[in-house]
C-alpha cells in the first residue's frame, strides 16, 4: 500500500517536491527551476546528474535528520534547564524556610532572655533551686542519704563500729586480747627466752652474737664476745661496782651503726655511764688499718677513708689534743649528737660521778717501805 506525502506548489514557485511514501519505499519528484540549479546540472552528463541528485538527497536527509535531533536536543536542554531552575528555587525556599523555623525553636529554648533552657538552668542552679534541694537531700549533715546511710553502716551504733570498739565483749580489740593472752600465756616463757638478746639460743640472741661474733673477729680477733662483756657488766652493777661502756673505735661506715645497739644493751646490764672515741690512725697504724680495710672491706675501704679524711682536715689523722678523740667536721658532730641522744635515751652519763657512792673506809696511807699489800 502505498500514501503519498508532498509538496504542491503553483507554477511560478521555482522549486517544486512531490512525495510518495510506503511501508518499504519512498518516491520523491523534484522540479527545480532555480537558475544556479540549472547551472549546476547543465554541464553533467546523466550519470553525473543521477549521481549528483543521490548525494544531494542523501546528505540532505542527513543535515536535516541531525538538525532536527540538535533541535530537539536544545529544546530538551532548555526544559531541562527550567524544571532544574524550578527545583532549585523550591528547595531554596524550602530550606529558608526551615532554616527559619529552626532559629524559632532554638530562640525558645535558647534565647539567653527568656529562653525555656536558660530559665530552666536558672531555676536549677538558684539557692533554693532543683540542684540545692537535691544536694540537700543526699549530702545534708544530718538528714541527707549519704550521713543516714554512713551512720547505719560506720556509725556509733552500727555493727562495724561495734565490732571496732575495744570495749565491747565480742569486739575485734577483745577477742584479739584473749587469743594474745592465751599465746602468751602458754609460750611466755618461750617467747621471753627467744626475745633475750642475751640469751644464747634465742633467736634475737642469735642474731645479735652473729652480727656482732663477725665484727668482733675482724676488730678483735682475740678479744671476748659481746656477750661474755654483758655479762660481767651485769655481774659488776649487781654488787654496786659503777659500770661504764666504752664504745671504742668509732669506725665510719664499719661500725657506727652497732652504737645505739650497744650503749641500749649495756645501760640494760647495768652500765651508768658511757664515752666514745673516734678511729685513731696515728704513725705505722694508718698503713695497717688500710691494708686490713682492703682486705676485710674491699668494696667501701675508699668510703670509710673519705670519712676518715673529712674529721681530720683532709688526712689521716690529726694529733692535736681536744679534737683527735672526736674528730672534726659534719660526720663527728653527727656522731656526737647520735651518742647525746642514745645516753639521754637510755639514762647513760645522768648525774655523772656525783652519783657514784665510793667506799672509803678501807683506803689506807702508804708507808715508806715500798710494796703495799694486796690483801
Amino acid at each position: 500500500m502505498e500514501c503519498g506525502a508532498g509538496m504542491t506548489n503553483s507554477n511560478t514557485t521555482p522549486l517544486s517536491v512531490s512525495v510518495l511514501a510506503s511501508a518499504d519505499l519512498i518516491s520523491a519528484d523534484v522540479r527545480d527551476a532555480r537558475t544556479h540549479s540549472i547551472e549546476l546540472f547543465a554541464d553533467l552528463s546523466e550519470h553525473q546528474r543521477d549521481q549528483l541528485g543521490v548525494d544531494a538527497w542523501r546528505i540532505g536527509l542527513h543535515a536535516i535528520a541531525n538538525a532536527y535531533a540538535q533541535a530537539q536536543e536544545a529544546k530538551l536542554k532548555d526544559i531541562g534547564g527550567s524544571i532544574t531552575a524550578e527545583i532549585d528555587r523550591h528547595l531554596r525556599a524550602h530550606v529558608e524556610e526551615q532554616q527559619r523555623t529552626i532559629a524559632t525553636v532554638l530562640g525558645k529554648f535558647f534565647d539567653p532572655k527568656d529562653g525555656q533552657v536558660t530559665q530552666r538552668l536558672a531555676s536549677f542552679v538558684a539557692d533554693q533551686g532543683d540542684l540545692a534541694r537535691l544536694l540537700e537531700k543526699f549530702l545534708a549533715p544530718q538528714s541527707g542519704v549519704l550521713a543516714q546511710t554512713l551512720a547505719r553502716q560506720v556509725g556509733e551504733t552500727s555493727p562495724l563500729f561495734k565490732k571496732l570498739s575495744p570495749t565491747e565483749t565480742d569486739g575485734v580489740v577483745k577477742v584479739l586480747e584473749a587469743q594474745l593472752r592465751a599465746v602468751m600465756s602458754d609460750g611466755h616463757a618461750e617467747l621471753v627466752r627467744a626475745l633475750d638478746p642475751l640469751e644464747k639460743d634465742g633467736a634475737v640472741g642469735r642474731f645479735l652474737t652473729s652480727l656482732r661474733d663477725e665484727l668482733k673477729r675482724d676488730l678483735e680477733p682475740r678479744a671476748s664476745s659481746a656477750a661474755a662483756r654483758l655479762r660481767i657488766m651485769r655481774k659488776l652493777a649487781g654488787i654496786g661496782v659503777p659500770v661504764r661502756v666504752m664504745f671504742s673505735p668509732v669506725i665510719p661506715f664499719v661500725n657506727d651503726h652497732e652504737m645505739d645497739r650497744v650503749l641500749e644493751l649495756s645501760a640494760e646490764a647495768g652500765a651508768r655511764h658511757a664515752s666514745y672515741t673516734m678511729l685513731r690512725l696515728p704513725w705505722e697504724v694508718k698503713d695497717l688499718f688500710r691494708e686490713w680495710l682492703a682486705q676485710r672491706y674491699p668494696l667501701k675501704a675508699e668510703h670509710v677513708m673519705s670519712l676518715v679524711r673529712q674529721m681530720r682536715g683532709g688526712k689521716d689523722y690529726v694529733a692535736e689534743f681536744g679534737t683527735r678523740m672526736r674528730g672534726q667536721g659534719q660526720y663527728a658532730e653527727l656522731t656526737a649528737q647520735r651518742f647525746r641522744l642514745a645516753c639521754k635515751r637510755y639514762g647513760l652519763n645522768a648525774g655523772r660521778d656525783a652519783e657514784v657512792e665510793l667506799d672509803f673506809s678501807q683506803f689506807r696511807v702508804p708507808g715508806a717501805g715500798g710494796q703495799m699489800s694486796l690483801l
